[in-house]
């Protein structure tokens, strides 16, 4: 079985449909001693070269490579970690939880995973991924290993807004229309309160 953290920050859990939350941030703690192994690579795949089109959706596939042979029972899982848009899985090999890419029972007989992220608006988006290599045996021996992987993605820039109001790009609202309606608006009430006076 797999684990990927560790429960309530110390006691170790083996979780064969995957994990997520905040036991995550240091790796997977079950396997391999809790350290890390030159041995595995974990890649992330798919994104693009250069700026994101936002809104569009890519699909991405986390692989591990290395470690002990695939029994092809157990064999590997992973959590994965985006900083701004929408993980989603495409098939049963995976799963959302407290909004966290993760693996199912089923996923975990395999060592990669093919699923979509939707890009934000705009700004850099990080991917943050764990992933264990494992010899399919249902316990954490030595022979279990784990890597992570980190990349970030840039989209569009941050547009400034000096006065608070945004539209859904981040670009500045233009409040040149509104500005001319309200000096409009006055014009017409100082025109009206002339002709009242006058009466």
């Amino acid at each position: 079985m797999l684990c990927l953290s560790l429960y309530a920050g110390s006691a170790a859990i083996a979780e064969s449909n995957g994990i997520s939350g905040g036991g995550v941030d240091s790796g997977c703690a079950c396997h391999g001693g809790g350290t890390a192994d030159s041995g595995v690579t974990v890649t992330l795949t798919g994104l693009p070269d250069g700026e994101y089109v936002p809104g569009d959706a890519y699909t991405l596939t986390l692989t591990i490579v290395g470690g002990p042979d695939a029994a092809g029972t157990n064999s590997g899982g992973f959590n994965l970690r985006a900083s701004d848009g929408i993980l989603s899985p495409t098939d049963d090999n995976t799963q959302i939880e407290n909004g966290e890419l993760t693996h199912t029972t089923t996923g975990n007989d395999q060592r990669s995973w093919t699923f979509n992220w939707v890009a934000p608006q705009f700004g850099s988006v990080t991917f943050t991924g764990y992933g264990n290599s494992v010899d399919g045996d249902g316990s954490n021996g030595a022979t279990d290993l784990w890597n992570g992987v980190s990349t970030t993605v840039e989209g569009p820039p941050v547009t400034g807004d000096p006065v608070g109001f945004s539209v859904d790009k981040g670009e500045p609202l233009n409040l040149i229309p509104y500005i001319s309606l309200g000096f409009i608006v006055m014009l017409v009430a100082v025109v009206l309160q002339r002709k009242a006076d006058a009466l």
